[in-house]
């Protein structure tokens, strides 16, 4: 499912894969009954995007979940079919923010086990050891997550922590800098979920560059012992897809941009915990300030992410929790 223009309006149009037994899925083809979710009456400003993927419910019925301004408030709204063609919009919407984000983009709703590193197929239920998140992307800035229980009879999401309020500006982000329009996926071979973002470059130099902007590397996330925050590391691949290959990017001259190797080293190594150390007062850190009081932030409009040997997580005070591998990564709290 995706999302066009269909005489200047947006609405969710479907394509079906020619061949199903393709590895490859390179053919695609648009059935005639498209959109197949026109843009509700309801919806204001044309803001009516980005599908989720979609779930399948205990009820049977599939669902998904579209970014939706409604009455000036940013929303997502919740369609369920049972043929994937014809789609029924549920009475009530999943997420309703404040009148400071009239549009969210990118939504992603997704289980996670409650204990353990592995992850879970789109379509397992909250209930006993299972809880879900929602990420939702703040209007072309920044993405943020909230841990909660989904109810797939009523369709509704119950945070966690609802002292952080609807608006998601104020619940936990992935990272700092500008990464955005995430979305993640169950890797069935591995039992891994995965999560890819889009990484802004806002400095200007992006016509003599080549480019302005890239895709993050991806990273496998699962719930933190708290119950509330998530836990992240670069999935595995990456150690062997650098091995002996050239810096990305090295457009003659001899120049290295971000895809050198010597810019991937995160302080803390695998099993730095960026939450550990409390300075400031005894606050909890988050990304921001993780990565300014590690080092980590070079240049201007970037970040530049380093992840290196356990030692390092020495140096800078972080402790690596026992049995467990990744960086847990929380909100930046108000001062």
């Amino acid at each position: 499912m995706e999302t066009s223009f269909s005489t200047s309006e947006q609405v969710q149009n479907e394509a079906f894969a020619k061949n199903p037994s393709d590895p490859l899925l390179r053919e695609w083809e648009k059935p005639s009954c498209n959109p197949v979710i026109p843009i509700p009456a309801d919806v204001t400003g044309n803001n009516f995007r980005d599908p989720t993927e979609a779930w399948r419910g205990r009820d049977g019925l599939w669902r998904v979940g579209v970014g939706a301004e409604v009455g000036g408030l940013g929303s997502i709204l919740v369609f369920r079919s049972a043929d994937f063609l014809r789609w029924e919009r549920n009475a009530v919407p999943l997420h309703v923010s404040s009148r400071g984000i009239p549009e969210l983009e990118c939504p992603d709703l997704f289980p996670v086990a409650e204990k353990g590193t592995e992850g879970l197929d789109v379509s397992t239920p909250s209930g006993p050891g299972v809880t879900h998140v929602l990420k939702l992307s703040d209007l072309a800035r920044e993405d943020h997550y909230m841990v909660g229980r989904y109810d797939d009879e009523a369709d509704t999401f119950v945070a966690a922590e609802p002292e952080r309020g609807v608006d998601c500006r104020n619940w936990h982000r992935f990272d700092h800098g500008h990464l955005y329009a995430s979305k993640s996926f169950y890797d069935a071979r591995k039992k891994r979920r995965v999560l890819w973002a889009w990484v802004d470059e806002t400095d200007g130099g992006g016509i003599a560059r080549g480019w302005a902007g890239f895709q993050a590397f991806p990273r496998a996330i699962w719930l933190d012992a708290d119950g509330k925050r998530l836990v992240q590391w670069p999935v595995e691949e990456i150690e062997t897809e650098e091995a002996g290959r050239p810096a990305v990017g090295d457009g003659g001259g001899g120049r290295r941009h971000e895809g050198d190797r010597r810019h991937r080293e995160l302080p803390g190594g695998r099993g730095g915990r960026l939450r550990d150390p409390k300075p400031r007062g005894g606050r909890d850190i988050g990304p921001e300030m993780a990565a300014g009081s590690a080092g980590a932030l070079r240049g201007k409009g970037r970040v530049r992410a380093r992840w290196s040997r356990p030692v390092r997580a020495a140096r800078h005070g972080l402790r690596r929790p026992r049995g467990a591998h990744g960086c847990v990564l929380q909100g930046v709290q108000a001062p």
